[in-house]
């Protein structure tokens, strides 16, 4: 059967062309009567189809599924600081940069300056307050042609900086660490343990002996980010020819801020 249409139709809300519809042929088991139904639920069927592909685009496109921002928080910072944050916006298919409009938003104290790049990439400064255990959250939107993304950065003047202490069995480590909330090295007897940072994640270490292993962590602040807490840790390892597992435990005490 083939039709020819071009009217307006309705279907949830939005319209289409179906004016001066008629049914140019059909198969000789189907009349003009029962021709036109069919028809029209078919070019429904396939304009409702077509609105469900556009509107998943559509969130594609405005939700980070195109593009995404590339910038550091600036983490744990001395009061009264300044720290530059470049920023590069580029496509999640390709890497490639893609020059985008960039608004920043501060939650908390005290500025960061520009609130807005007319094209990126380009570098903002986030400038702290005097005082120590204040937090901010900087909120990054890009908006270009080729996609819309957003990026929270946190900072904290202080709260992020600890002393771990701690480990399992040989491994025993003292070492102080700048910011938790991103990522850091712990050290001891040989061996150098990369965390991915956050309250939870990775790590990998290797060390004498062919030492070498893989885990997952998990920091508990009860009190809050600045207070003392414990971190604990656990996977498979190998040294000498010998395959292990265990529970790593360590206690957190809160230090001055560092860089």
């Amino acid at each position: 059967m083939y039709v020819e249409t071009a009217t307006t139709m309705t279907h949830d809300g939005a319209n289409y062309s179906e004016s001066n519809f008629r049914v140019i042929r059909h198969s000789q088991q189907a009349t003009k009567a029962n021709a036109e139904p069919l028809s029209i639920a078919g070019l429904e069927a396939a304009f409702a189809t077509g609105l469900t592909v556009l509107k998943m685009a559509e969130n594609t496109w405005l939700n980070g599924g195109c593009t995404k921002i590339e910038a550091p928080s600036p983490g744990a910072v001395a009061p009264s600081s300044t720290t530059s944050i470049p920023v590069t916006v580029r496509h999640r298919f390709d890497g490639s940069e893609v020059p985008s409009k960039l608004d920043a938003v501060l939650s908390g104290e005290t500025s960061v300056e520009p609130t807005m790049l007319a094209k990126t990439k380009g570098t903002l400064t986030y400038t702290a307050p005097g005082e120590a255990g204040k937090s901010a959250t900087i909120k990054l939107t890009a908006t270009s042609r080729r996609g819309r993304a957003t990026l929270d950065l946190t900072a904290s003047t202080g709260g992020g900086s600890y002393q771990i202490v701690g480990g399992l069995d040989d491994w025993q480590t003292n070492t102080a660490v700048c910011d938790i909330m991103k990522p850091f090295q712990l050290t001891g007897g040989g061996i150098t343990m990369e965390l991915s940072g956050g309250l939870s994640g990775t790590y990998s270490y290797t060390g004498p002996f062919n030492s070498h292993g893989t885990g997952t962590y998990t920091i508990s602040l009860p009190d809050g980010l600045g207070k003392p807490g414990s971190m604990t840790g656990g996977g498979e390892g190998s040294a000498g020819g010998f395959t292990n597992t265990g529970t790593e435990k360590y206690t957190l005490t809160p230090i001055a801020p560092c860089k």
